[in-house]
């Protein structure tokens, strides 16, 4: 429903692209798919599968377990563990998961040659009335396609310059509440929605009655602190 170039128009504030109906965009993910993907528990360490609860991340010791392979022992998420912190109230975070299905893969690659960037994926699932995270900002843009449920998603007056770092705070919280301005907008979103927001906008967001699932696209333009890690890692090869 967008062009690219009304987009480019529009986006140094935040977009919502709502749905119209049943179509193509959902089909990235379902509930039944996202179980099949966590199902694969050789797939998932204590860096792709994060759990955060009340605002703040659950030690892995918590939720992982120390499992033998072919390649010795490794620290992975235990289901029965995962299992019982969601029953808790927590929500749960699957990172990098770009190459995990062709329809993600896809569309990180579509989105890294539109806009020149390196583009990640992350899954959110969160549960009724249930905040994973509290205000903050991205140091990357933001296009969150929601799945399934419904989320609202708050978004702040205020954005930060360009961040290229999380602010160095004693405490972040505080940070982010001070800085974030009034409340511009709420968007509720539904399963085939789009959100875009710029690089450094001030959000959060909160799941409704039931459970929640999305999907974030983080594209890191090439700014140059990332040139500089490309190039390490060229040094390095």
């Amino acid at each position: 429903p967008l062009s690219l170039a009304e987009f480019e128009a529009v986006r140094h504030q935040p977009v919502h692209i709502p749905a119209g109906g049943e179509g193509p965009k959902r089909a990235i993910l379902d509930w039944a798919g996202f179980n099949a993907l966590l199902s694969q528990t050789s797939s998932w360490t204590a860096d792709t599968l994060k759990l955060v609860k009340n605002g703040e991340p659950v030690p892995p010791a918590r939720f992982c377990s120390v499992v033998n392979t072919l390649n010795g022992p490794s620290f992975r998420p235990s289901p029965a563990r995962v299992e019982v912190l969601l029953s808790e109230g927590a929500s749960l975070i699957a990172n990098d998961v770009q190459r995990l299905t062709p329809a993600i893969s896809a569309l990180c690659d579509a989105l890294g040659q539109a806009f020149a960037a390196s583009a990640q994926a992350n899954i959110y699932c969160s549960f009724g009335g249930v905040q994973a995270f509290g205000t903050h900002y991205d140091l990357h843009d933001v296009f969150a396609v929601h799945l399934e449920g419904e989320k609202v998603w708050r978004l702040y007056a205020n954005r930060a310059a360009d961040p290229v770092d999380a602010p160095e705070d004693p405490d972040p919280r505080a940070f982010y509440a001070a800085n974030r301005g009034p409340l511009m907008r709420e968007v509720v979103m539904r399963p085939g929605d789009v959100l875009y927001l710029p690089r450094g906008w001030y959000h959060d967001a909160l799941a409704s009655d039931a459970a929640s699932l999305h999907l974030t696209l983080s594209v890191t333009p090439l700014y140059g602190r990332i040139l500089f890690s490309l190039l390490e890692q060229a040094a390095l090869q």
